[in-house]
């Protein structure tokens, strides 16, 4: 996938100069995950190479949350450079490893960011932000051909192809790029709040199993068996059902936030309605801790 995407990576930063530092990023998030992939390693390590990513890419690459919207129906949330350096890497770290964590079903994390990447696709059309189909396109394109040998077409069938840590990296430090540039000025396509819906199942699942660690003192490095698709996948559901249940929870949530902002609701309700959804996912029940995850 990488090689892939990588001609109209390059080619996009004739026309987007500050894009380099994605592909600096990207080049270093798979060259980590290739060599965990073959030889674990420590969370620690991992974490610092994203951090570093991270922290590239805001200060350098200026990719900056600086503007959150008007969550709170008084006046629209921003902050200065300074404190966005700060802020940005922390969701940059904590999507790259959303989507990471979501792998864990075939063609599950592919199938998903695809999804997300149509409907960037489609706000791209309603309004401005044009200069992001260049890259946008060819990614969808890479990650239909990609689903084509990982994805479970028929029951019982197994992936033939497998992205392992590099691929799922890739794809979360994709998704968070686009998510960020796109609700930002001066190529901002919707509020930063209609990006939490349409990202909303990954965040929904990290953030319920991050809580849960929380309450029980764990480690929040420590593996379970708390994430949605193994919860289908302990309920007896085959690979292709829990794809396609999930794909369609992913759905109806981002349809969700894109009619109620085309509807003209307001950001402070749609940020309410994203909250009282992940409440409601707390109340899924959970598997018990285990040692491998």
């Amino acid at each position: 996938m990488f090689f892939a995407i990588l001609p109209a990576a390059v080619s996009f930063t004739v026309i987007y100069p500050r894009f380099w530092t994605w592909l600096l990023a990207s080049t270093t998030l798979v060259v980590l995950g290739v060599v965990d992939d073959f030889k674990p390693l420590c969370a620690k390590w991992r974490f610092l190479a994203q951090a570093l990513v991270a922290i590239l890419l805001s200060v350098k690459g200026g990719v900056l949350l600086q503007n959150f919207g008007n969550l709170f129906g008084v006046a629209p949330i921003q902050f200065s450079e300074f404190t966005a350096c700060l802020l940005t890497p922390v969701t940059l770290i904590g999507l790259i490893n959303a989507i990471n964590m979501i792998d864990g079903a075939d063609g599950l994390a592919a199938s998903l960011v695809l999804q997300v990447l149509l409907w960037l696709v489609g706000l791209v059309m309603l309004g401005k932000g044009k200069v992001f189909l260049a890259l946008l396109l060819p990614c969808v394109a890479v990650l239909m051909a990609f689903l084509w040998f990982n994805f479970p077409w028929n029951r019982g069938q197994r992936a033939t192809l497998f992205m392992g840590d590099a691929g799922s990296m890739l794809l979360g430090l994709m998704v968070v790029w686009f998510a960020i540039e796109m609700s930002q000025a001066p190529y901002q396509v919707a509020p930063p709040v209609l990006f939490l819906w349409l990202l909303a199942l990954p965040l929904y699942d990290t953030g319920q199993v991050m809580w849960r660690r929380f309450c029980r003192r764990q480690s929040m490095m420590a593996p379970d068996r708390g994430h949605c698709h193994h919860i289908l996948q302990d309920r007896g559901f085959a690979a292709r059902e829990v794809v396609l249940v999930l794909n369609g929870i992913a759905l109806a949530l981002a349809a969700t936030g894109v009619c109620l902002w085309q509807a003209g609701v307001a950001e402070k309700w749609l940020m309410a309605g994203f909250l009282l959804g992940f409440i409601l996912f707390l109340q899924i029940p959970r598997g018990p801790p285990l040692t491998e995850h």
